[in-house]
C-alpha cells in the first residue's frame, strides 16, 4: 500500500484518461486518477449537485477560464499555493487526530512544475525533467515512528470511509467517485467549500487538457513551431525529430549510465536545450494561442464546466493564501 500513488479521495472507476500535474497533490496522498467511466445510471439523476453533464448556457468562456484551459498566467503559481494550503489544512486535521506526517520525498512536486509546451527552465536546470527523482520507499508513506500496528488507523484518518463516496459526472462524459470524510477530504472541503466543488476543480481542467491537447498538437501554428525547435536541437548537436524523442533519449541516457552523476547532467543538458528551444521557437505562445480558439469550441457543458471551475479555484486560491499566511481561509 503506497499512499502517494493514486488520489484516495477522488477516485474515478471504468475506461482510462490520461492526466497531467493534479491540482491537488498531497505530500502524503494525492497523485492523480488513474480510470474513469462514462457517465452511466449509477451517477447522480440530472440536475442533482453531482451533476455537470447538462448542456450549458451558449455564453463566451470568461478570461480565467480561457487561463486554466491552457494554464496560461499564474497558474503554476496558484497551483503551488493551493498543493501548499491542503497540506497544511491536511496536517492541522491530522494533527488533532494525534498524526504526525511523513517525511517529505526528493522534490518530485518541483519538477512537477514543469510543462513540455510550457518549459520551466529553473526547474529544468535543478532537475531536468525530473526522470530522477526516486519513489519513497514503503515506510515513508508513514510518519517517521508510527507503529505498524497503527499504520491502519492512520490511513482511516487520513482517506476516512471507504464505503461513504460521492460521484461527480462531468459533461464531457466522465464520472468519478469521490472519498467525502477524513482529513483529506475535510481539508478539500474547508479550502474549496464543497468536496464536489473540489473535485471539479481537480478534474475538469484535466479533461478539458486532454480534449484539447490533440488539436494542439495538430494546428498548423503548433507543427511550424516544432519545426523551429528541431533546427535549434539539430544547431546545438541533438538530432532529434521531437520532444518526446528528446526526452526518450535522456530516459536512456539515465538507464544505461552508471555513474548517476554523469547521467543527471547529461538529462539536465537536454532538458535546458528543449526547454531553451521550445522558448525560442515561440511553442508556448502558439499552444496558448491555438488552445484558447479550440477551447472556445468547446460543447456547451464543458463550457459551463470550465467556468465554474475557474470561479471555484480563484475563490479556493484567496482562502489558501489566508491559510499558508498563518489564518484560516478566508
Amino acid at each position: 500500500m503506497v499512499l502517494r500513488v493514486g488520489d484516495p479521495g477522488m477516485r474515478p472507476s471504468g475506461r482510462h484518461v490520461a492526466v497531467g500535474v493534479a491540482a491537488a497533490l498531497l505530500v502524503t496522498a494525492l497523485a492523480g486518477c488513474v480510470h474513469a467511466r462514462p457517465a452511466g445510471p449509477a451517477g447522480p439523476p440530472p440536475g442533482s449537485r453531482g451533476d455537470t453533464s447538462a448542456p450549458g448556457a451558449a455564453t463566451p468562456l470568461s478570461g480565467a477560464a480561457l487561463d486554466l484551459a491552457v494554464r496560461a498566467g499564474p497558474y503554476w503559481d496558484d497551483e503551488r499555493l493551493l498543493q501548499r494550503a491542503e497540506r497544511e489544512l491536511t496536517r492541522r486535521c491530522m494533527a488533532a487526530r494525534g498524526f504526525g506526517q511523513p517525511t517529505p520525498g526528493e522534490g518530485g512536486g518541483t519538477a512537477g512544475d514543469d510543462d513540455p509546451w510550457q518549459p520551466n527552465l529553473a526547474v529544468r536546470r535543478q532537475w531536468g525533467y525530473g526522470l530522477g527523482v526516486s519513489p519513497p520507499a514503503p515506510d515513508g508513506d508513514y510518519p517517521p515512528g508510527l507503529p505498524p500496528a497503527r499504520r491502519d488507523d492512520y490511513v482511516r484518518a487520513l482517506t476516512g470511509d471507504p464505503g461513504r463516496r460521492a460521484v461527480l459526472r462531468l459533461a464531457g462524459g466522465l464520472e468519478f467517485t469521490i472519498g467525502v470524510t477524513g482529513c483529506v477530504a475535510e481539508s478539500r472541503t474547508e479550502l474549496y467549500g464543497d468536496i464536489l466543488d473540489a473535485a471539479r476543480v481537480f478534474y475538469v481542467p484535466q479533461e478539458i487538457h486532454n480534449t484539447l491537447r490533440r488539436q494542439i498538437a495538430e494546428s498548423a501554428a503548433v507543427r511550424v513551431t516544432e519545426t523551429s525547435w528541431k533546427n535549434c536541437m539539430n544547431g546545438r548537436g541533438y538530432a532529434y525529430e521531437s520532444m518526446l524523442e528528446a526526452r526518450a533519449d535522456a530516459h536512456r541516457k539515465r538507464a544505461s549510465v552508471v555513474d548517476v552523476h554523469v547521467a543527471r547532467q547529461a538529462e539536465i543538458r537536454i532538458a535546458v536545450a528543449d526547454g531553451e528551444c521550445a522558448l525560442a521557437a515561440g511553442l508556448p505562445d502558439a499552444v496558448d494561442r491555438e488552445g484558447r480558439r479550440h477551447a472556445t469550441a468547446l460543447p456547451a457543458g464543458q463550457r459551463a464546466d470550465l467556468d465554474r471551475a475557474a470561479h471555484l479555484r480563484s475563490a479556493a486560491t484567496r482562502r489558501a493564501r489566508g491559510v499558508v499566511g498563518g489564518g484560516g481561509p478566508g
